[in-house]
C-alpha cells in the first residue's frame, strides 16, 4: 500500500520543517513536535498531525536552515 516513507534525512529534535503538499499549501512544524519511536513503529500519520485538507498530499518535506533557505 506504499505505507513506508517517502523520504529519510538526519537532524535534531529542534529542527524546524517545512511540509509542501499538493494543493500549494507549506506547514511548518518541530521534529520536537513527533514522539521518538523505534525504527519497527509507524510512528504519526503526518497529514492529520498538520491538520491538512482531504485529499491533501505531501509533495515534500524540507528541514528548515540556512541551508535550505539558500537552495529554494
Amino acid at each position: 500500500e506504499n505505507d513506508g516513507p517517502s523520504q529519510s534525512f538526519e537532524t535534531t529534535n529542534r529542527a524546524e520543517m517545512l511540509v509542501f503538499t499538493d494543493k500549494a499549501q507549506v506547514y511548518k512544524c518541530r521534529a520536537a513536535d513527533f514522539a521518538d519511536t523505534k525504527a519497527s513503529q509507524l510512528g504519526v500519520y503526518l497529514p492529520g498531525h498538520l491538520g491538512m485538507d482531504d485529499g491533501e498530499a505531501l509533495e515534500r518535506l524540507r528541514e528548515l536552515s540556512a541551508e535550505t533557505l539558500k537552495n529554494l
